[in-house]
């Protein structure tokens, strides 16, 4: 090990550990230790502005920007309201 000591988690592992570490001169011992924190660090999703379509529109679409700092994959979600209950369902999100 010589005097570096190299921390690799294992991917997708958050959490805290603690590391013991001790050096001796062949008499005497020292120890220390100390924890580690992994974290997941937030994705972030740029601001999407207000959208207008016309009724005559076939589609809208958007282009989402979003980034995650640990370099994860992402999975983006919708959700949708009705607006008009006695329209129903008036568009379909993919």
């Amino acid at each position: 090990m010589g005097n570096t000591l190299t921390i690799d988690p294992v991917d997708g592992f958050t959490g805290s550990f603690q590391i013991h570490v001790g050096v001796s001169d062949g008499v005497t011992t020292v120890t220390d230790s100390f924890d580690v924190s992994v974290t997941n660090n937030t994705p972030t999703l740029d601001p999407i502005a207000d959208q207008a379509m016309s009724h005559n529109d076939d589609t809208l679409t958007i282009t989402l920007a979003a980034n995650d700092p640990d370099g994860d994959p992402l999975t983006y979600t919708t959700e949708a309201f009705v607006i008009d209950p006695l329209a129903g369902l008036a568009y379909e999100l993919d």
